[in-house]
């Protein structure tokens, strides 16, 4: 029986099993991160890399192929093996793949966090332009490989079509230059676009509907960057314009569940342009938990209970980011090694969080 694989966390409630996906990156460590605020999971954690931290930091971890065909089939027996409840995705990889591959997830696994729609649509930087415009939402003018010819501003941004984590982004490229970074692109396996540059500061805004599509919360923040990489964070409260905004983008989208929204306030023509969606939770999710909106927590709660809550912020305040290490027993990095899996045992790791 499901229950009688869970125990007993804060103040007598029981505790949810709940699996977190690609856990080698950013996002899914925060997620993870946001779920021991509450104190009330079991979580269990995949990842590809036996030396990522995040392997190390749920109650168990399982080392996964990578190989999608055998990567679903470890993930539903690990479901089973371990009476997972609910699943959240952390890795825009594998987001796209479960996509792809609705129909046998949905007849193996236990639920998922996913807005199955506009995570197609985020992970589609055209198709997300195309989409937004469509619905009068003002983005950045964004061309196709076979249209850079047709490019009529400079300087603009060469990125992959279905890209992640900034990776083989290029900046202030001339329009006469389009072509040869994406052919550069192409010649390394990705499908290119051209995107306008933009000039002023940029936002990170998040909401999160209910299964039905009832809006919980939403929260703004401004973020600073190194390399594409944020290193502090202004977390905004009260500013109505952005506020109804990514709220109005939201429900045009019937979202469900996390959406990301990073716009920049352009200052040519002084509007809000939106760049870039992601139908799922990023690396300040516990940055979002910290100003007093757990979304991770709030969202398994109502797909898994139908509890709805709907938090506020509680102040403007300043997120600086940092290094921090974890020191694992090299016994441990031997069992994911060794038998693909590791468990989590208390006073092992001196610095857990």
């Amino acid at each position: 029986m499901l229950f009688l694989s869970r125990r007993f966390g804060n103040e007598g409630l029981t505790m949810r099993t709940v699996l977190i996906t690609g856990i080698d990156g950013s996002a899914a460590q925060s997620i993870l991160k946001c779920l021991r605020m509450s104190g009330n999971y079991r979580i269990i954690v995949t990842g590809i890399d036996p030396l990522c931290v995040g392997l190390y930091r749920g109650d168990i971890g399982y080392l996964m192929p990578t190989a999608w065909s055998e990567f679903k089939v470890k993930l539903a027996e690990i479901c089973k093996t371990e009476d997972v409840e609910i699943i959240i995705p952390g890795s825009d990889i594998e987001l796209e793949q479960f996509v792809k591959d609705k129909l046998w997830y949905e007849q193996n696994c236990p639920p998922m966090i996913i807005d199955w729609k506009n995570a197609e649509v985020a992970r589609d930087k055209y198709l997300t332009s195309q989409t937004l415009s469509k619905l009068g939402f003002k983005t950045p003018k964004t061309w196709l490989y076979k249209d850079f010819d047709k490019i009529d501003v400079t300087p603009v941004i060469i990125k992959p079509r279905r890209g992640f984590g900034s990776k083989f982004l290029f900046k202030q490229v001339r329009s006469s230059e389009a072509k040869f970074f994406g052919d550069f692109l192409l010649g390394n396996g990705w499908e290119p676009v051209a995107q306008e540059t933009l000039i002023g500061n940029e936002y990170s805004a998040m909401t999160l509907c209910a299964k039905d599509g009832e809006l919980l919360c939403s929260f703004t923040a401004w973020s600073e960057k190194k390399f594409g990489q944020s290193y502090r964070t202004i977390i905004k409260k009260g500013d109505p314009t952005i506020d109804e905004l990514i709220k109005e983008i939201s429900m045009s989208l019937s979202s469900v569940g996390p959406l990301s929204i990073q716009m920049i306030l352009d200052v040519k023509s002084g509007e809000y342009k939106i760049f870039e969606l992601n139908a799922r939770f990023t690396g300040a999710q516990i940055i979002r938990a910290m100003a007093g909106q757990n979304m991770p927590d709030l969202i398994v709660r109502n797909w898994l209970d139908g509890i709805k809550e709907f938090p506020k912020v509680k102040g403007t305040q300043v997120a600086l980011w940092y290094q921090d290490f974890s020191y694992v027993p090299v016994d441990t990095t031997l069992d994911l090694y060794t038998t693909g899996k590791c468990e989590r045992k208390k006073g092992k790791f001196p610095h857990y969080l």
